[in-house]
């Protein structure tokens, strides 16, 4: 049996988009004979939020919280201490597992430079194979001056560092192709688990509704979804499943109510199988893209999602929608980010009901075809193990 353990992201098993897909490549690599530890340097979690164990097994997946703890201390003396205590017990936790006999891979999803630069280290001091899953285009992202440098380093040389790469985009793959062609790499898009979905029943409440899910701290794109969903010529509903900051959320509400938008319902820490309900309930799923680096580079956890739902997906012709979704055949894509064309899609979506049924059903199939993680994981096994 191979030995793969995932570092880097210290919030396994529960969080958002990076989380769930370090489960669903943990699950697929286990169902291809792995045995998968998932290790979490220090806690993150809020005690009022979650429960979670410091160590256990969830869907299969073996964890441990390096800490102790899977909570963020409220001191800040105690949180450096348990950061100190974490990254000792990774390590002596990495060279136990290194003195096995197995194949032995180290699977790394970080956000910064110095993250990679270490694991990639300790992989070739222990004898790893080292795998960095890169997810972002991070010198995309506003992190201010402080993280210009590292996400330019993070996004040159993660390539250069690392024995293999996974890459979540077209973009990202032509990017590190051209910066180190001679790192082996995979394209693994999106992935989704399609049977948490075809097990979950379909919300009902007798009125049809847009669904848009994402974090409160992208305004302006709910902005941009608010102001397409206004100009509806509809009695529609609107479903809005925003995380984040109640600060961010709030900013939200005030500008549905600045702007006097009717019929616009806000849902925030719902579980996964409500989530999935409303999903599969709702008459249309919205994702636009805008056209900048930031969303031609990124694959959106939530289109693969959209797919297992089985309704149709109202984007924007932009990024990796390019590569898996055609306008009238599998989506309803606007061909520019512009509020004006993305609300005639929403109005198509109302006025053609048989045409947006057929649409879903392809979207599934194209997500079935795609997205699902067990067909990927076979790839990434072969990848992995067998180039």
């Amino acid at each position: 049996m191979k030995n793969v353990i995932y570092v880097g992201y210290p919030s396994f098993p529960k969080g958002m988009a990076q989380v769930q897909r370090q489960l669903l490549i943990a699950k697929g690599l286990a169902e291809n004979n792995c045995k998968v530890l998932v290790l979490n340097r220090y806690g993150v979690h809020n005690k009022t939020e979650t429960e979670i164990k410091a160590d256990g097994v969830f869907e299969g997946i073996d964890y441990k919280y390096c800490s102790g703890t899977p909570f963020r201390s409220e001191s800040f003396l105690r949180r450096n201490i348990l950061k100190i205590k974490g990254l000792f017990v990774e390590l002596k936790t990495l060279i136990k597992e290194s003195r096995k006999n197995n194949a032995k891979v180290l699977i790394i999803t970080c956000n910064n430079f110095k993250g990679i630069l270490y694991y990639t280290l300790v992989a070739k001091v222990l004898k790893y194979t080292s795998v960095v899953d890169q997810v972002e285009f991070w010198s995309a992202q506003d992190f201010g001056k402080k993280r210009k440098i590292d996400s330019f380093l993070n996004d040159r040389y993660y390539g250069a560092l690392s024995d293999k790469s996974i890459v979540i985009s077209d973009f990202l793959m032509t990017k590190l192709k051209k910066d180190q062609p001679e790192t082996p790499a995979i394209k693994i898009p999106a992935i989704c688990d399609f049977s948490k979905f075809q097990n979950q029943q379909r919300h009902v409440n007798g009125s049809q509704y847009f669904l848009y899910c994402g974090s409160a701290a992208y305004f302006e794109v709910i902005k941009f979804v608010l102001d397409s969903y206004a100009l509806l010529q509809s009695n529609t509903a609107l479903v809005l499943v925003i995380s984040g900051d109640p600060k961010w959320i709030e900013r939200v509400r005030n500008y549905i109510k600045s702007n006097t938008i009717q019929l616009v319902r806000i849902k925030s820490n719902i579980p996964y199988s409500e989530l999935v309900s409303l999903y599969k309930g709702s008459v249309a799923l919205l994702i636009p893209l805008r056209p900048n680096l930031q969303d031609i580079a990124r694959f959106p956890h939530k289109l693969g999602e959209y797919t297992a739902s089985k309704r149709p997906i109202v984007s924007s012709n932009i990024g990796e929608v390019k590569a898996y979704f055609k306008d009238g055949i599998n989506a309803f894509l606007s061909e520019t980010y512009n509020i004006e064309e993305y609300s005639k899609k929403m109005q198509e979506v109302i006025e053609f009901p048989e045409k947006r049924e057929q649409i879903a059903t392809r979207s599934f199939a194209t997500g079935m075809k795609d997205f699902d993680y067990r067909k990927n994981s076979k790839q990434l096994y072969q990848f992995i193990f067998e180039n």
